[in-house]
C-alpha cells in the first residue's frame, strides 16, 4: 500500500498518528514510541492512532517533517521494522561531480530511469556530488514529480536526506566514495572503479573462469610484448583505463622487425625503433600487455558481444541483453563498424544452428554471472556491469572487460528500445530493493 503523509503544523511535540488498521499485523506496534526514518535521517516519535485518518494516510508533528526534509508532493511505501517506521524509498541517482552538470537534457533522459515509477513510488532524487552535506546528512538535487504537468520537466528542485540507496554513474575520489558508502551501509553501488590490470588480479586467480580471461601483464618494456607473442604469437596493448578501444595495438613481430597496428593503420619498426615507440608510449599513461584472442570474424570483420548484466528487484545478478558488434573490415577491433541482435549474428551471420546459439548464450551469461560473484566477493556493491565478450574459432568464451560506467543506449543501437527500457530500469528496482522495499 502507498502512504500519503500529512503534516500537523501546529503541533511541534514530535508525534506521529496513524490510522488504526496500521496498528494491526504485520505491524503489531505496542509502544508508546517508536522512530521514524526517511533516507538516513531518523528522529523519535511517540505514536497514537486517528480515526479520522484513512486507511492510506499517516499525519506527523511539524517539527518531524522539518526534521526529515519530508518531501509531501508524493506517496510512499511503509516498513515497520525493528521500532522504526521507514518512509521511502529515496532513491538517489548520482548523475553529476558539479551541481551545474545537472542540466535540463540531463533530467530530461533522467525520465527513463522513472518508467516503473508506480510500481515503487517514493523519492526519486537526481543529484551531483557537489549538492551533498554530509555534516547536515542533505543533498540538494531534482525530484521525480508524477503529479507535474505533462507539458512541464517532471523535476523539482529541493533539498532532501541523503538516500537509502544510490546509483552512481559518475567517477568519484576516495573521500567521497568512502563517505557515501559509510553513510548508506554500502547501499551505493557501482560506486569502486577497478582498471584492466585490477580487474585480471581479482579474476585471473579463480579457477571457474582463469581460462575464459586472456593473460594480462603490466607493460614495462618491449621484454613484456616479446613475452606475449613469443608464447602466444602476437600481442595487445591497452591503456589500463582506456575506453571505446582508444589505444589499442596489435603487435606481431617478424625476426627482428615488429608490425604496430592501430585499428586499421599499421607501421612497420626496427627493435630499437619498436623498443623507443614503447617507452614513449607508457610515459604518461600506464598500458597492460594482453594474450591475442583469435575472434570469429565476417568478412574479414571483427565480432565481439556486449553482454549487459544487471540485479534487479531479486538482488541477484541476471542478463538483461547481449548486442554483438562487428569492426570495419581488417580492423583489430569492433567497435566502429555496425551492431546486430545476438541471434541474427550468430545463426544469420555465423550460420550456427540454434542449437548451438542458445548454449552459447547460456555458456556466455554463465561465465558473465561468475565474475559478477567474484567482483561481488570483494565486498564492493555492484548492479550494472556490461562485459566486453568474444568467442574464438572454437566458440570459446573469452571475457576481455568489463565496463562500470555501461553506455546504457547501446541496445538502441539495434533498435531494441524494449531492453533498453529494460537496463534503464533495473537498476532503480535494485536501488529500492537495496533500501528495503518492495516493487509491486
Amino acid at each position: 500500500m502507498n502512504y500519503r503523509i500529512l503534516v500537523n503544523h501546529s503541533d511541534n511535540n514530535s508525534k506521529v498518528l496513524v490510522p488504526i488498521e496500521f496498528l494491526h499485523a504485520p505491524n503489531e506496534i505496542n509502544t508508546k514510541y517508536v522512530f521514524i526514518s526517511f533516507g538516513q535521517r531518523k528522529v523519535k516519535a511517540e505514536i497514537d492512532t486517528d480515526k479520522c485518518l484513512e486507511c492510506n494516510e499517516i499525519m506527523v508533528s511539524k517539527d518531524i517533517a522539518d526534521a526529515l526534509y519530508l518531501n509531501l508532493e508524493v506517496e510512499y511505501q511503509l516498513k515497520y521494522d525493528k521500532n522504526t517506521i521507514r518512509i521511502g524509498p529515496v532513491i538517489g541517482l548520482l548523475l553529476g561531480l558539479k551541481k551545474n552538470d545537472i542540466s535540463n537534457n540531463l533530467l530530461k533522459r533522467a525520465l527513463n530511469y522513472t518508467l516503473l515509477y508506480n510500481n515503487i513510488n517514493g523519492l526519486i532524487v537526481v543529484f551531483s556530488i557537489e549538492g551533498v552535506d554530509y555534516e547536515n546528512g542533505i543533498i540538494e538535487g531534482y525530484f521525480f514529480n508524477p503529479k507535474c504537468e505533462k507539458r512541464q520537466l517532471p523535476w523539482g528542485k529541493g533539498v532532501f536526506p541523503i538516500p537509502n540507496s544510490i546509483f552512481q554513474r559518475i567517477t568519484l575520489d576516495k573521500y567521497n566514495q568512502n563517505k557515501l558508502k559509510s553513510i548508506t551501509q554500502n547501499c551505493i553501488f557501482n560506486s569502486s572503479y577497478f582498471n584492466k590490470w585490477e580487474f585480471w588480479i581479482m579474476v585471473s586467480r579463480c579457477s571457474s573462469v582463469k581460462y575464459n580471461i586472456p593473460y594480462t601483464r603490466i607493460l614495462n618494456s618491449l621484454d613484456d610484448v616479446d613475452f606475449i607473442i613469443n608464447k602466444y604469437g602476437s600481442s595487445y596493448i591497452k591503456p589500463i583505463n582506456g575506453t571505446l578501444a582508444q589505444g589499442i595495438y596489435k603487435i606481431n613481430k617478424h625476426l627482428n622487425t615488429y608490425l604496430f597496428k592501430k585499428k586499421n593503420k599499421a607501421q612497420k619498426l626496427s627493435r630499437k625503433q619498436a623498443k623507443e615507440y614503447i617507452n614513449n608510449t607508457i610515459k604518461d599513461k600506464k598500458y597492460i600487455v594482453q594474450q591475442p584472442i583469435e575472434a570469429f570474424t565476417i568478412d574479414g570483420r571483427h565480432m565481439d558481444f556486449r553482454v549487459i548484466m544487471q540485479k534487479d528487484y531479486t538482488k541477484e545478478w541476471m542478463c538483461t541483453g547481449i548486442i554483438s558488434f562487428t569492426g570495419i573490415e581488417g580492423d583489430i577491433c569492433s567497435n566502429s563498424g555496425g551492431e546486430l541482435l545476438f541471434e541474427y549474428a550468430l545463426e544469420g551471420r555465423l550460420k550456427l544452428s540454434r542449437e548451438s546459439t542458445f548454449i552459447i548464450k547460456q555458456n556466455m551469461i554463465d561465465i558473465c554471472k561468475k565474475i559478477c560473484k567474484i567482483l561481488d566477493s570483494s565486498g564492493e556493491n555492484y548492479g550494472d556491469l556490461g562485459f566486453d565478450v568474444v568467442l574464438d574459432k572454437n566458440l570459446r568464451v573469452w571475457v576481455l572487460e568489463v565496463n562500470k560506467r555501461q553506455y546504457h543506449s547501446t541496445p538502441l543501437w539495434v533498435g531494441d528500445i524494449q531492453t533498453f527500457y529494460a537496463v534503464k530500469t533495473n537498476p532503480i528496482k535494485y536501488a529500492a530493493a537495496l533500501g528495503g522495499f518492495t516493487i509491486y
